[in-house]
Parts: structure tokens; sequence; C-alpha cells
């Protein structure tokens, strides 16, 4: 024993000191209790200078004798890391047996786990710590061996918490590095949940959690058991896929299956990166205020809905300046914070060169504000009769809002397929070169990559004349909803004008859709077709591929419509005929003329 308290001379701390820190162990200092006795906190000199300080002061009687209490001594001066509670110092003094940490002053984060105070940022933060103290446990330095959270190997009496304890060691009595990696999995839920894993009644487990969350995670029901409060942002898609997959990999039964915590750490950064970019997609109100004027509506207003109002405004974006459409929700109309979050959380998972960019937010007081990449010529409605708009270039535009759709509905790594059922010529937009990119899709519906049958929905805003008629006797949308949607699209450029006309008091009068269908069927599409004298038809070939391609979208079966890949394949045939064809009679002129 001398010998011992030799070697750690410098981590002795004088009884008296301890009794003077902690007022004489009074209860009114105590932070803590459980079988070892009771943690007092108090401010003490020790081996790294002064301050509070933890005081685990050990009870003999629950069953940590003096081995225990020098193992703990031993391994904890061996063991520094930032992400370990460090151990500052004990006193061996008389019968008292006292170990002296580092304070954590928040204290654990079992009391935080519902609190809307902590953003998903610092919860994933707060994993990644935990991760890194285990990882460096597990993994062997030179300065010590590997441990295990939990002591040792093979153990026959263990003290483990109900909801934590790898069920493995029920059967085996056996405890590894994957062990640990088990309870940690558990912890990673009750972070991603919001709450404890276990229910109690009368000081007894009630309910053990961990079955239901790995469940809910299997069948892809996440959003039913994730914490939320509408204080904090909501955790970002791919940041949400990273961190429940890596803690449903840890709960798996077999230890050979569950990942290393080198693993679980590198993971963790991965979803903090990406919540990073997440949060940096927020833009202050005071500068948007500035941007808009005051969100003036002579200067800056462009457009507006039943959501609210859309302004125009040059916001500082990535250290550059750029041209933003900064739409202020009104929540006054029906989209409130819910449909808000999700829009950002929808379009910062998707990006296309043909569809609106989410460029930022701002979450801030009442104000509710979405800022995208401005899309200067706005919406093509506007310019379905519009001499400007020649053949090769109403094709192009076609083919780019077909490329967007395909995106949407086709599953990447990043994303899962989206519906989009707002589909209309207004929700096209138009930049200085006539490039065309598909708007709304924040409001989209999921469709699970799984499913084969669609979404089911009891109220959609669809638009008259655009919307797929089985969903009126359905209620159901499908990918298919969005190719019917597209092909009245179609059939607006293919003829100059929207596909219903207006009274005198801007009610819908009459949907052309039929008119339009008879005569293809007719064979009389040059009664309908847009003409105009500075522009040169559009030849006969050209029109049977992009008319025909038009008709097959409006199949009364969603299972005879062609999907959005077959749809951009026809028009890249007609718009290459086109452009070939257009080419030819230059060629030709040039030949004539020569």
């Amino acid at each position: 024993m001398d010998a011992f308290l030799q070697q750690f001379q410098h981590l002795q701390i004088q009884h008296q000191d301890i009794t003077s820190a902690t007022d004489n162990f009074n209860d009114d200092n105590c932070i803590g209790r459980g079988g070892f006795g009771k943690v007092y906190k108090g401010e003490l000199s020790h081996s790294k200078g002064r301050s509070t300080v933890a005081i685990k002061r050990l009870d003999p009687r629950h069953g940590q004798g003096i081995p225990e209490f020098l193992k703990e001594i031993t391994t904890l001066s061996r063991y520094t890391h930032e992400n370990l509670i460090c151990l500052l110092g004990f006193c061996y003094q008389g019968d008292e047996m006292i170990l002296v940490y580092e304070h954590a002053s928040r204290g654990s984060l079992d009391h935080y786990l519902n609190n809307a105070h902590l953003t998903w940022l610092q919860r994933l933060k707060i994993c990644l710590d935990a991760a890194e103290g285990l990882s460096y446990l597990h993994n062997p330095r030179e300065t010590h061996q590997r441990l295990i959270h939990c002591d040792s190997v093979i153990v026959t009496v263990a003290s483990g918490t109900p909801g934590y304890c790898d069920p493995q060691y029920a059967m085996t009595h056996t405890l590894t590095k994957e062990s640990d990696v088990y309870s940690f999995g558990v912890v990673l839920f009750e972070v991603l949940c919001g709450r404890l894993c276990c229910t109690y009644s009368n000081g007894r487990v009630q309910q053990n959690l961990v079955r239901t969350w790995i469940k809910s995670y299997e069948e892809k029901k996440l959003n039913d058991v994730i914490f939320k409060d509408t204080a904090i942002l909501p955790l970002d898609q791919s940041a949400l896929e990273i961190f429940s997959d890596i803690a449903y990999r840890c709960l798996k039964e077999s230890r050979e299956d569950r990942p290393r915590m080198a693993e679980v750490v590198s993971e963790l950064e991965t979803a903090i990166g990406y919540q990073k970019q997440f949060q940096d997609l927020t833009i202050p109100l005071e500068e948007i205020t500035l941007a808009t004027n005051h969100f003036n509506v002579e200067k800056n207003y462009i457009g507006g809905g039943a959501f609210g109002k859309v302004y125009r405004g040059e916001v500082s974006l990535c250290k550059d300046r750029s041209m933003t459409a900064i739409k202020r929700i009104d929540p006054k109309y029906g989209q409130g914070i819910p449909k808000f979050l999700k829009e950002i959380m929808t379009l910062s998972c998707y990006r296309h060169e043909n569809i609106v960019s989410l460029l930022g937010f701002c979450y801030q007081g009442d104000e509710m504000i979405l800022v995208y990449e401005h899309v200067s010529r706005g919406s093509l409605d506007r310019y379905l009769d519009s001499p400007h708009l020649t053949w090769s270039r109403r094709l192009k535009i076609c083919l780019d809002a077909a490329k967007g759709l395909r995106y949407l509905h086709d599953q990447r790594e990043t994303h899962q397929r989206l519906i989009h059922y707002g589909v209309k010529s207004a929700n096209i937009l138009l930049d200085d070169q006539w490039n065309a990119k598909v708007s709304d899709v924040g409001l989209s519906i999921m469709d699970p990559a799984d499913e084969q049958n669609s979404v089911i929905v009891t109220v959609a805003e669809g638009t008259p004349g655009y919307c797929d008629p089985q969903y009126a006797m359905t209620h159901t949308l499908t990918k298919k909803s969005d190719v019917y949607s597209f092909g009245v699209v179609l059939f607006e450029v293919l003829c100059g004008r929207l596909c219903y006309t207006l009274d005198s008091e801007d009610h819908v009068k009459e949907i052309l859709m039929t008119t339009w269908i008879k005569r293809y069927e007719q064979n009389k599409l040059n009664d309908i077709i847009f003409k105009y004298p500075t522009i040169q038809p559009l030849n006969q070939s050209t029109l049977e591929i992009f008319s025909d391609i038009a008709y097959q979208c409006f199949k009364e079966s969603g299972d005879d419509r062609p999907k959005m890949v077959e749809v951009v394949a026809v028009l890249e045939r007609s718009l290459d005929l086109l452009s070939y064809q257009e080419f030819m009679g230059e060629w030709n002129k040039t030949n004539n003329v020569l």
C-alpha cells in the first residue's frame, strides 16, 4: 500500500481539504448518488490547479472495497482524453475512500434529452464526443490497454441498467467491446427520440422502448418517434439517415454485425457535416428586410399566392451577393410551421439544374421565409403565346422540365423519390437563356421507394385542368399523376394557351383538355396548334412525335401512361429531329444562294 501511495502521491488530497470543500459532506452539496455512495460538489486545489470538482465518497458497505478503489485510481490515472471524465485526485485516509473528478457543470445527458434548447447540431456533437471517448478506450495505445466500459471480459455478476445491457450478455455472461457499442446505440436512439429508453412506474421498469425504436427504423417510420420541437431547426434528412443507420447497426443482435466505435465516430462526423450545411442555409432577418426594402410591395414584389408574397432582393450567399426570390410565408393562409419546415427539408436534399434551388431560409420570431434562386423570366404560362418561343425553344423548355421531374421521380442514394402533385406551366420557371426549372418542389409528397403503390391523400391542392382524373375518384396520387399534369403542359405549349378559360370574375369557365384530346384523335391538330407569322411551323414528323407522347400522358389508367424517363427520351428525340431539320433547311438555303 505504501508503494502505491508513493506512486500516486501527486494525486493525493488531504481529507480536511475535502471536508472543508463539501462543508463536512453537507447534503446541500450532494449532486448525485448510487450503489457506490454519494457525489458532492466542492472547490479544491489539485494536481491541475484549483477548480470546482466532483467528489465521489465511496461507501464500503455497498460493495466497492479497497481493491476496486485502488484499481479505479490506477486505471483512470492512465487514461486521459478530452471526452473522458478526468481523475484529479483521491483521498485514502482512515476508513475514507474518496475519488475527485473534474466537474461537468451541466450534469448528465439524460436530463436534457427532451430539452428544446438542445439543437440537433448540439445533439450530434454530444454523441460524437461520447463516441470519441469510447473509441479511445477501445483502441490500444502505447500507454494503455484497451478497456470495456463494463470493466471486464468474463463476468458472473455485472451491474447493467435495464434497457442498455447487451442482450448477448444475458446468454453468455461475456462482455466485449461490442457490448459497449450496443449500449451506445441505445443512447443514440435516446438522443434521436428525446427520451429515455425505459419508462418506469414505482421505481420499476414499465416499458423498454428499444424494440419499438428498432421496429420504427425498419418500417421507415422514424418520423413517428423522432424528437420534435418547433423551437429548433429540424434534423437534415441526410444527417437523419446516417445517424439512424449507425444507431440501428449498433443494436444488431450479432456482435459481429455491430460497427466498431471508430466507425461510429466517422459516421457521426459525416452526419454533423450535413447538419452544418443545412444550418448554413440560415439568413438573418435583418439582411432579408434590407434586401426587400422592408418588404416593399411597389419596388420588390414579384408574385404571390395562398402562401403569402414573393419579393426580389439581393442577399449574401457564400461570400457572394446574388439576386434571389424571397418567399415570405403568411401563416394566416394555412402554411404553418410543419409545412414550412417540410419545404426546407425537401429542397435542401434535391439539387438539379432543372429544379429551382433553395438558397437559404429565415425562421426568426414569427417570420418564416424561404430564399430561392431568382429565375429572371418568370413562369412559362406567361409565354405560351409569345413569338419569342420558337418551336425549338418550346421543345427545349419541355425537355428541361421533364428532366427535372425525372430527377424527382427516380430514387437516388441521396434522396427518396417525390410526387410533385403541382405540375403546371405556372410552376415551370424560365431563366435568361430560356432554360426551364421546376418550382414548388418543397410541397411535394414522399413516395417510398419500397412501395409499388403510391400515396393516399385526403386533401391535395390541385389546379383545375391539371389534376389527374384518377385522383378525384381514388384520392390516390402516384408518379403517373405528375405525368398526366405534364401532358397538360405539353399540350399548352403545343397550342400556345392555358388549358382553361376564365370568366369575367376570373373563375374557371371551360377546361380545354377534352377538346384538345378530341382534335388529336381526329387528326385535326392543325385546328389548335400555335401559329405565328414570324415563326416557322412545326414540321409534321416532329409534331407527330411530340403530340403522341403528350397524348400518352393522358391515358385513363396510370399504368398505361409513360414514365418520365420515357417522356425525356421521346422529347430528346423530337428535339434532335427538329434541330436536324432546321439545320438541313438552313443548309439548303445556303446552297441555293450559292
